[in-house]
């Protein structure tokens, strides 16, 4: 995607918001853009921060493998080292942040937007990028102002965050007293890993859309929004839970429904 030309600029700018990086694919968003990101978040890195380490992960969406290796390449070409934890709910690129001791991360997810849409949810320095720091990083898009670094970057996976997140969370929270609850990941990321989850504390449970689908198959992945909310209500009643918890496509919100079908607001 060529950056030249005012309205080109424009379009692209647009996805550049005050908490993140967003806009639809390929009209705003697309992976030569992403490289360009990569390189741009890598300069910040390189000028900024100490530690030339980054971990990455992404959601569930069909855009997601395309984008993510073009922004590893842009990093890895800036001299930024990766450490991937592949596809996961952003809560788990946060613990592993923790987890790691490592104080750059980067989440490749639309959130709860339609399935045409991409994005990124930046941490620089143990710090999330909003505002004016993320404009900051269009500017050096737009000015092609890059470090020049000398050494490419490497890249590294790892497969051990789930386990040792839930081993986190086992040793910190305790259930008394046993309940019975109805879970709709809304074929978004935290299907990957829900089941594991509520198998590890043993909870009486019934999963729905728990396949990571980037179509979003059953409904769109925002629970803020009541329409989404149908199969859930019917679940939890049918099924004489006490609780029902959608999620959305990133894993970053819930909305919970009470034993009688009811949104708890």
């Amino acid at each position: 995607m060529a950056l030249q030309g005012k309205s080109r600029l424009d379009i692209v700018k647009d996805a550049f918001r005050a908490y993140d990086i967003r806009g639809t694919y390929p009209e705003q968003i697309d992976e030569d853009l992403f490289y360009q990101i990569g390189k741009s978040i890598a300069t910040k890195i390189q000028k900024e921060s100490n530690e030339k380490k980054i971990i990455i992960c992404m959601d569930g969406r069909l855009t997601g493998p395309l984008l993510k290796k073009s922004l590893i390449a842009g990093l890895i070409d800036t001299g930024i080292d990766i450490i991937d934890i592949g596809i996961l709910p952003t809560p788990l690129l946060y613990f592993s942040l923790y987890q790691l001791k490592i104080d750059n991360g980067l989440m490749i997810t639309g959130s709860h937007n339609p399935k045409n849409y991409n994005g990124i949810k930046i941490v620089i320095n143990k710090k999330t990028l909003f505002n004016e720091h993320i404009m900051r990083l269009f500017e050096t898009i737009k000015n092609s102002d890059y470090f020049n670094s000398r050494e490419k970057g490497v890249k590294e996976f790892n497969n051990e965050i789930v386990d040792k997140y839930i081993n986190e969370i086992r040793t910190t929270i305790t259930i008394k007293n046993p309940f019975k609850v109805v879970i709709d990941c809304g074929n978004g990321v935290t299907g990957a890993i829900t089941e594991r989850i509520f198998n590890a504390f043993n909870v009486d449970h019934e999963i729905i859309h728990e396949n990571v689908d980037g179509n979003f198959p059953n409904h769109p992945p925002d629970p803020s929004n009541e329409n989404n909310l149908l199969d859930i209500k019917k679940a939890v009643v049918k099924t004489q839970s006490e609780l029902g918890i959608a999620y959305d496509g990133d894993g970053d919100r819930i909305i919970a429904i009470n034993a009688d079908g009811e949104v708890i607001w």
